[in-house]
C-alpha cells in the first residue's frame, strides 16, 4: 500500500528546511504540542508563520481549527522558501483543505520543497507520480523521488520504495530489494511496513 505524508509539528529546528537568519534568542512552543519546544537562536519571520498555520491546523491551546487561516500562514512561510511550509501547502492543495482541491499547485508545491530536499515533499511528489495527479503518471519519475527520500533514511519513502519493487513500477520487479526497503522502514518503528 502507498502513503502519503500528513504534515507535522516537527521539534527540532534542522528538520524545517530553509535558512534560518536574524538575531532571535527565544525559546518558541510549538502549537498544540506543550511538550515540544524549538530553541531558537537565529531564525528569520518564516518559521514564525509556519509555526503560526500549524496552530490553525493542529488547534488547541485556545486556538480554534482554521485550515483556511492555517493556508495563509503557510503560504506566508513558503514563500520565503521555507521548505515543510511548501510541503504543507502542496498536502492543503492535495487534500482541498483550506484551500480548493488543486493537484497542479499541490504538485508545484511539493516539488519547490523537494527539490530543496525535504524527504515528506519527495515522498508525496512521488506519490502524486504514481496516481498521476497533477502530472502524468509515470513510475519511473515516482521511484526517482522515493529513492531520493529513501536514502536520506526517510521510512514513509523507504516503504514506498519497497512497494514499487514490489509490483515493479517504475523499476524491475524485484523481491529481495522490495524486503530489503520494506525492512529498512520497519526497523524505524514504520507501522505500514511491519505488515
Amino acid at each position: 500500500q502507498w502513503v502519503s505524508v500528513v504534515p507535522y509539528p516537527q521539534d527540532n529546528i534542522n528538520e524545517y528546511g530553509g535558512v534560518f537568519q536574524g538575531p532571535i534568542y527565544a525559546q518558541y512552543e510549538i502549537p498544540n504540542n506543550p511538550s515540544a519546544f524549538v530553541t531558537v537562536g537565529w531564525v528569520q519571520d518564516n518559521l514564525v508563520a509556519y509555526l503560526t498555520g500549524e496552530g490553525y491546523m493542529r488547534a488547541g491551546n485556545g486556538v480554534q481549527l482554521d485550515h483556511a487561516e492555517a493556508v495563509k500562514w503557510y503560504r506566508l512561510a513558503a514563500a520565503q522558501g521555507l521548505a515543510v511550509a511548501q510541503s504543507n501547502l502542496g498536502f492543503m492543495y492535495d487534500n482541498g483543505r483550506g484551500v480548493p482541491q488543486d493537484y497542479i499547485q499541490a504538485v508545484m508545491w511539493f516539488r519547490l520543497a523537494a527539490d530543496q530536499g525535504f524527504a515528506p515533499a519527495q515522498t508525496n511528489l512521488g506519490l502524486m507520480y504514481v496516481i498521476g495527479q497533477g502530472v502524468p503518471q509515470e513510475y519511473a519519475e515516482a521511484v526517482k523521488w522515493f529513492r531520493l527520500a529513501a536514502a536520506g533514511g526517510y521510512a514513509p519513502a523507504q516503504h514506498n520504495l519497497g512497494a514499487s519493487y514490489e509490483r515493479g513500477n517504475g523499476v524491475q520487479q524485484d523481491h529481495a530489494e522490495a524486503v530489503k526497503w520494506y525492512r529498512l522502514a520497519a526497523l524505524q518503528g514504520y507501522a505500514n511496513a511491519q505488515t
